[in-house]
């Protein structure tokens, strides 16, 4: 239950997302399957590659053929599914390219230190910015993403983020448990009035 609550909360302001070509997915445990499998139920007919990073080979490639059995039998999504493992000659620069084009980006691994640098996706991105989630840290000393990354979206957004028609770049579950418990927002000395609640952004869009 933890996993789909978890995951579902995630691809919440991901379909708020115009584009889902390309995805990367950090992890092969049972949030990264279950954000999948909610991008591929929900959207899959426009995803054309899934890339799924992980250090055991075997568990990616378990979780991949898992995917693809329940794809052929209800999704029938023609998306590409691709393995990248940190033992590669080539993992950094290729994770790079990944990053650079990715549109959603899944982060479900338990870590102390980012699982990708801020500059993979920042530097010489020409289109769109990705959809990133960050679920699989819950401790003040734990963090997927790099803090930069999300300095970096504050200043993008121009500033304060809360309130109808502001341009939102930090979302969370919970405000107070965030400032308190998300290593990544502790770590980039986020302040409450750059932080925004999915709840707010709903209400926000249903009263247009």
């Amino acid at each position: 239950m933890t996993g789909y609550r978890t995951a579902l909360s995630a691809i919440v302001p991901y379909l708020w997302r115009r584009h889902t070509d390309n995805i990367v997915v950090f992890g092969a445990g049972k949030q990264a399957l279950w954000h999948l499998r909610f991008a591929l139920s929900l959207r899959g007919d426009e995803i054309k590659t899934i890339t799924v990073v992980n250090r055991s080979a075997e568990r990616a490639q378990q979780l991949i053929s898992r995917l693809k059995e329940e794809n052929q039998a209800r999704w029938k999504s023609t998306a590409n599914f691709e393995y990248l493992g940190s033992s590669s000659s080539e993992y950094d620069a290729q994770l790079q390219y990944r990053l650079a084009v990715a549109d959603a980006i899944f982060c479900t691994v338990g870590t102390k230190s980012p699982v990708f640098p801020a500059h993979y996706v920042t530097n010489g991105r020409k289109e769109r910015n990705p959809y990133i989630s960050a679920v699989g840290s819950w401790q003040a000393d734990m963090l997927e993403v790099d803090p930069e990354l999300l300095i970096q979206a504050i200043s993008a957004a121009g500033g304060k983020l809360r309130g109808q028609g502001s341009k939102v770049a930090v979302l969370v579950d919970d405000r107070e448990t965030a400032l308190q418990h998300s290593g990544e927002i502790i770590q980039s000395k986020l302040a409450a009035e750059y932080i925004v609640e999915i709840g707010e952004i709903e209400i926000s869009r249903k009263q247009g």
